[in-house]
């Protein structure tokens, strides 16, 4: 069973008993309300794309019901998909109100000379390098890195780093399978889905995602067009430790 499935099985249960209250779409990412108050986020990277101006599109077949939206995630919809991981984070999200704030610098704890490879762009370039990382970056959305070169990196890296988007598109498995030997393996940003459970037996040591404290000011900002550093001002970065074993 791929990651995907785990985190479909997993939050199944919880979709059978909440439901969705709105669902907002703006120009970078998509928001899903739950009735029990919960909100997830994703990001809509390429699939914003595939319906023009998203904001103005009709929503996918199935995302009027919290069980059948769960369900098109990895789907060949991209649109769809993308919903999806937003309503899996808030499902994710809604039991994760106590987990710790966390720094994926100080777990990292890059050491100088190793390799570090990020799959996504993140604002921790600097303080990497700063360390003495060899970082390694791919991120199709700003056409940085070889696609092709991408399974040697990430079976070399010590650490790897990867955007939560790659979950919405269906990439995450892909990645996952090409790592070695890192000690660390991290998701990270707004869209990660808080759900260690559905990593387990996975090179994925460490969620960082968000637990949004202000959903109305969230929700606002995002149909406003706005980004992470919109409304991150309104959530609390959280890490959540992947079992192993």
């Amino acid at each position: 069973m791929n990651t995907i499935e785990r985190i479909k099985n997993l939050l199944a249960p919880r979709a059978d008993r909440d439901e969705i209250a709105d669902i907002t779409v703006g120009r970078i990412y998509a928001a899903v309300s739950l009735k029990s108050g919960a909100l997830g986020l994703a990001h809509l990277e390429g699939a914003h794309n595939a319906r023009a101006e998203a904001s103005s599109s009709p929503l996918p077949k199935g995302a009027g019901d919290l069980t059948e939206l769960l369900s098109l995630l990895g789907g060949d919809d991209p649109f769809a998909s993308v919903l999806a991981s937003a309503a899996a984070s808030a499902l994710a999200a809604a039991d994760k109100a106590d987990l710790p704030e966390g720094d994926v610098i100080d777990r990292l704890a890059v050491r100088p000379g190793e390799r570090v490879v990020m799959v996504g762009g993140f604002p921790i370039e600097a303080a990497l390098r700063e360390r003495g990382a060899i970082l390694s970056i791919f991120d199709r959305s700003r056409g940085i890195g070889e696609t092709d070169d991408l399974p040697a990196s990430l079976a070399g890296a010590d650490l790897v780093v990867i955007t939560a988007t790659t979950i919405g598109n269906n990439t995450i498995d892909g990645i996952l399978g090409h790592i070695q030997r890192a000690r660390e393996t991290v998701i990270l940003g707004p869209s990660t889905i808080l759900e260690p459970e559905a990593f387990r037996g996975t090179p994925v040591t460490g969620l960082f995602g968000i637990i949004i404290q202000d959903a109305a000011a969230v929700t606002d900002s995002i149909a406003r067009g706005g980004g992470t550093r919109d409304f991150i001002r309104h959530a609390k970065k959280v890490e959540a430790a992947v079992p192993h074993g």
